[in-house]
């Protein structure tokens, strides 16, 4: 049975203490620094990027969405017990990760 979103919290916290690249808040990971990208919590202000990116056709075709792509973002956002972050390469938004 794989980890709840809380055991994968606490073993990253415990894999990040001491570890250059990655930031902890209240003993939460809330930055991941990798070589090539870096993972950040989600935020309202990402949601046009996202849509931008759900827009395109190849993940249109296997990411819901609907005509109200603003609203299915939106949506995501909403799901209880989700953590949302987002892909980040060079500072621009290239993808969403959920769990």
């Amino acid at each position: 049975m794989p980890p709840t979103p809380v055991g994968l919290r606490r073993i990253a916290f415990a894999m990040s203490i001491g570890r250059p690249g990655i930031r902890t808040y209240s003993r939460r990971v809330t930055t991941f620094n990798g070589a090539i990208v870096r993972l950040r919590p989600a935020a309202p202000a990402d949601i046009p990027a996202l849509v931008a990116i759900r827009r395109t056709p190849e993940v249109y075709a296997r990411w819901r969405g609907g005509e109200d792509m603003t609203a299915a973002v939106e949506q995501d956002f909403a799901e209880p017990d989700s953590t949302p972050y987002v892909i980040e390469v060079e500072d621009h938004l290239i993808g969403w990760i959920q769990w």
